[in-house]
């Protein structure tokens, strides 16, 4: 199902007349129809009814908490059927991993519906979304896809007799059969769960077969594999892809995974065999060319959202310079280049293309996140940390879309944006805040703000004056932005844009008489282009080489500093290069309030009174990697 654009209908002869809401995911390559273990939801998720997916049987295999049994595959299935089988003349799709996204979809959903209230707050649309559900004829189809939390729904459960309700989550299934005080309420209603457990052994022995059509030894031992894995479609899959991209049997993987999986070091909620096939998978994606560029790419995906990276995040010149260790204008060339990597990644089957959503083109399973972000060096961090956030920083659309970008695809991908700000600042390790606030930091509230998210832009400006505050002082300037920010929102709680509702008397001719302005205030932090230039290093994104996990380093391009793969040699300016390269590098000068003007030997802003160029004392470098070389103003 190709996903049209949101709010509208399918076009005469495109096969359906469903109203969408949401981006549906495409179906995996490696999916496998479940005609054997599989629910069924099609025929048995009835009108009036909610089915809920957890996970199966816990084993070492295959935690609970890891996933990976083909729960999201399962919804995806069921949407399409609803799709094309016309079975329902709405269909709503919600990535519920937040209360933020739930109320953000649930709105897009109303306007979808019923677009007579554009301009009303979000929690008011998502409101109006759920008692439209209770109450319309029509019939429905709504999917609750990874549900965090079962608070993130509170007064927003959707239910009603013209529709089905289906949900996706790690939650264990007690939460929802009264096991807890937010499951009470469910306890007799029209809710089931059902258990997603992984391929029985028929289903892994013809998952295998059908994946691996080289040659016929490539088959051997198929179902040893399969119970090495315990049918768990999320190992099959990346088994199957790094045999058929290096040509390898089933009994050369095996014995390369029974190899591996005792020098696996644990990650949380990550089992060892999983680990493997992560690991191998990553070595194989390292190796296509162009060679070295994968793990890179890897690494900076899995510091954004793993439902999703918008591609033009990818693709942008903080991207480009990251992955390929060099400064770069995304240019076409560049651009190319990191898409090969991309695709050489899905190849491996560590990510998901969905190349007809602009918000979520580049999907990564939770599991082979959280081994990356696991394996990758705290000496890396700060470089991956701050590439990220300036590569969403460049790609944050302004204004609130236009003809070439409508209203809801413009939504959307402000949320995916905001969802990869909020995964970045959960692993950031306080990079985000180094030397003062980066940009990102305020470009993620402003938005909240322009998507009338009240409740959340206000929860969000407390954090950011509680964090700021006990960085930087309350008298930073940053504390200050912040607590302006929280001030106006929780007395107006909703955009204070020129002549919009909150504005000021007189904003609009005030805006008019200084020509065009961005929204929101202006942050007394600079762009990235200004603040955080920085020579770029070669990648350090090496892993334990005990352990095995993956590319173990990453090599740089030929005629860069970079280091040499295992057995492979090394480029010219190898170790010894990056290590003396690593010694030369000095910490950017911190950036001063714009009223000091500094020392004579100090970098600072100007006086009042002052013209541009007086009082701004510059560090002269003494020479190549001399104090001050990669100091910028």
């Amino acid at each position: 199902m190709v996903a049209q654009q949101p709010g509208t209908r399918s076009q005469p002869g495109s096969g359906s007349g469903v109203l969408l809401s949401g981006t549906v995911p495409p179906l995996a390559d490696s999916y496998y129809p479940r005609d054997q273990s599989g629910p069924d939801l099609a025929s048995s998720l009835r009108p009036g009814e909610t089915v809920v997916l957890v996970h199966g049987a816990e084993t070492d295999v295959a935690p609970a908490a890891q996933g990976g049994t083909g729960k999201t595959q399962l919804a995806v299935e069921f949407s399409h059927a609803m799709w094309y089988t016309r079975a329902v003349e709405v269909l709503v799709w919600v990535t519920a991993a937040s209360r933020e996204s739930v109320v953000n979809g649930f709105a897009q959903a109303a306007n979808t519906v019923d677009a007579s209230a554009q301009d009303e707050d979000a929690e008011v649309a998502a409101a109006r979304f759920v008692s439209w559900l209770a109450n319309t004829r029509q019939p429905w189809a709504l999917v609750l896809d990874d549900l965090a939390e079962l608070a993130d729904l509170e007064e927003l459960w959707p239910a009603g007799a013209s529709g089905r309700v289906l949900v996706t989550t790690r939650l264990p299934a007690a939460t929802f059969q009264g096991g807890t005080a937010e499951g009470a309420a469910f306890a007799g209603s029209s809710l089931r769960v059902v258990p997603v457990a992984g391929l029985n052994r028929r289903e892994a022995m013809d998952y295998i077969a059908s994946r691996l059509t080289e040659y016929p030894d490539q088959r051997i031992e198929a179902l040893d594999l399969g119970e090495d894995l315990d049918g768990l479609p999320l190992g099959l899959a990346q088994a199957t892809a790094v045999m058929s991209a290096r040509r390898q049997g089933c009994r050369e993987y095996r014995s390369l995974l029974a190899e591996r999986i005792p020098h696996m070091p644990a990650v949380d909620g990550v089992s060892a065999a999983v680990l493997a096939t992560w690991s191998i998978a990553a070595e194989c994606a390292h190796e296509l060319p162009p060679a070295g560029l994968a793990w890179p790419t890897l690494v900076l995906a899995a510091m954004l959202d793993h439902h999703g990276v918008p591609g033009t995040v990818l693709t942008s010149p903080a991207a480009c310079s990251y992955i390929a260790g060099r400064p770069s204008t995304a240019g076409g060339t560049d651009q190319t280049m990191v898409r090969t990597a991309i695709n050489n990644l899905a190849h491996a089957g560590l990510i998901t293309i969905d190349p007809a959503s602009p918000a979520r083109t580049v999907q990564m399973h939770a599991s082979v996140q959280a081994a990356v972000r696991a394996y990758l060096p705290a000496a890396d961090l700060e470089q991956v940390v701050l590439a990220a956030a300036d590569a969403l920083l460049e790609t944050w659309p302004d204004g609130d879309g236009g003809p070439d970008r409508g209203q809801h695809e413009h939504a959307q991908l402000e949320q995916a944006l905001r969802d990869c700000a909020s995964a970045l600042r959960v692993t950031d390790g306080g990079m985000l805040w180094k030397p003062e606030a980066h940009p990102l930091l305020f470009r993620a509230g402003m938005s909240l703000e322009h998507g009338r998210l009240s409740d959340a832009a206000i929860t969000y400006w407390k954090s950011m004056v509680a964090t700021s505050t006990r960085l930087l002082g309350t008298g930073h300037a940053n504390a200050v932005v912040a607590r302006d920010r929280e001030v106006r929102r929780r007395h107006r709680g909703v955009p204070d844009r020129a002549g919009g509702p909150g504005a000021e008397p007189g904003a609009r001719a005030r805006r008019d008489d200084r020509g065009a302005q961005p929204p929101g205030p202006r942050l007394p932090v600079g762009r990235p282009a200004q603040r955080r230039h920085r020579p770029v290093r070669a990648h350090g994104g090496r892993l334990r080489a005990d352990a095995w996990p993956g590319p173990p380093r990453h090599p740089g391009r030929p005629g860069q500093p970079g280091r040499g793969l295992p057995g492979g040699g090394q480029f010219p300016g190898g170790d010894r290069r990056v290590r003396a390269a690593a010694r030369r590098r000095r910490t950017p000068a911190r950036r001063r309030p714009p009223h000091h003007a500094g020392g004579a030997d100090q970098p600072g802003g100007r006086l009042r009174g002052q013209r541009a160029g007086q009082g701004r004392h510059r560090a002269v470098p003494a020479g190549p990697g001399g104090p001050g070389a990669d100091a910028r103003a």
